[in-house]
C-alpha cells in the first residue's frame, strides 16, 4: 500500500510538472522551434504520468495498456530529439539514422498493438516483451540524445534538453536491465521513476524559463558542420548490460540476494 502511495505521488508530481512544461512549450513555440518540437513529448509524458498515477491505487502498477503508452511516449521523445537535432545542427540528418530510429519504435508499436494480445495486468511485470521494449527504446533514446549533445555545438538550450531527456532514458536503461536480469520489473524502481521524470521536468521548466527571459539570446543556432555518428552510448549500454548479466550469473552461481 505504501509503494502504491509513493507511485501515485511521484507520477502525479511528474504529470503536474510536465503539464507546466507543456504550457511553457506552447508559449515559447512562436519564438523557438525547439520548443515546438518538444510539445508532443511534453503532452505524451503528461498523459503517461496521469495514466500511471490513476491506476496505481488499484494495487497493480502495470495496467494492460502501459506497454503501448510507454512506446508512444518514448517515440514522441525520439521524434522531438531528431527534430531539435535538425534545427540545432544546421545540416541534414543522415537518412539511414533517421529511418532506423523511427523504424524500430514504430515496429514495436505495431507489434504490441496489432500482433500481441492485450496482456493481463498481473503478467506485465514479468513479460519479456515489456522488458525488451523498454530496454530497446532506452538504448535507442540514449543514442539519439548523444547525437543531439555532440552536434549541438555549444547551443545551451539543446545541451539542457540532452541532459534532461538523457536522464530519463538512462534511468529506464537501469530499470529494464535490472528487470532483464531478475525476470521482473521491480515495483519500487518503477514507482521511483515518477520522481526522476518530475526532476527532469523541473530542469526543463527552469531552463526554458531562463532562456525565455533572455530574449536577446538566440534560441536556435545553425552552424553548418557535418553530423558525425558516434556509438559511445551504444557501447556503454552494452557494457552495462554485460555487467548486469555477470552480476546475475554470480548470484545464481554462488547464491545470495
Amino acid at each position: 500500500m505504501l509503494n502504491d502511495q509513493v507511485g501515485v505521488v511521484s507520477y502525479a508530481g511528474g504529470a503536474v510538472i510536465f503539464f507546466a512544461f507543456t504550457l511553457i512549450c506552447l508559449y515559447s513555440a512562436a519564438k523557438r522551434r525547439s520548443a515546438s518540437s518538444l510539445l508532443l513529448p511534453a503532452v505524451t509524458t503528461t498523459f503517461a504520468c496521469v495514466y500511471i498515477a490513476y491506476v496505481a491505487p488499484s494495487g497493480d502498477p502495470f495496467p494492460s495498456y502501459i506497454p503501448i503508452v510507454e512506446i508512444i511516449k518514448n517515440g514522441a521523445w525520439l521524434i522531438a530529439i531528431l527534430g531539435v537535432l535538425k534545427v540545432s545542427s544546421g545540416v541534414r540528418i543522415p537518412l539511414k539514422f533517421h529511418v532506423l530510429i523511427h523504424a524500430i519504435w514504430v515496429t514495436l508499436l505495431l507489434f504490441n498493438s496489432l500482433v500481441l494480445p492485450l496482456p493481463e495486468p498481473d503478467s506485465i511485470q514479468t513479460s519479456p516483451f515489456f522488458i525488451w521494449n523498454g530496454l530497446l527504446l532506452s538504448i535507442l533514446g540514449l543514442v539519439a540524445v548523444e547525437q543531439l549533445f555532440r552536434n549541438s555545438y555549444g547551443v545551451r538550450q539543446t545541451r539542457l534538453i540532452s541532459v534532461s531527456v538523457g536522464a530519463l532514458f538512462l534511468y529506464d536503461l537501469y530499470l529494464y536491465a535490472h528487470a532483464l536480469v531478475f525476470k521482473h520489473v521491480d515495483p519500487e524502481l518503477w514507482h521511483a521513476r515518477g520522481f526522476v521524470i518530475g526532476l527532469s521536468g523541473v530542469i526543463l521548466n527552469l531552463g526554458f524559463l531562463a532562456f525565455n527571459a533572455r530574449s536577446a539570446h538566440p534560441g536556435d543556432i545553425s552552424i553548418s558542420r557535418p553530423i558525425v555518428f558516434y556509438t559511445t552510448s551504444l557501447t556503454m549500454a552494452g557494457f552495462f548490460l554485460a555487467l548486469m548479466a555477470a552480476g546475475g550469473y554470480y548470484i545464481k552461481l554462488y547464491g545470495g540476494t
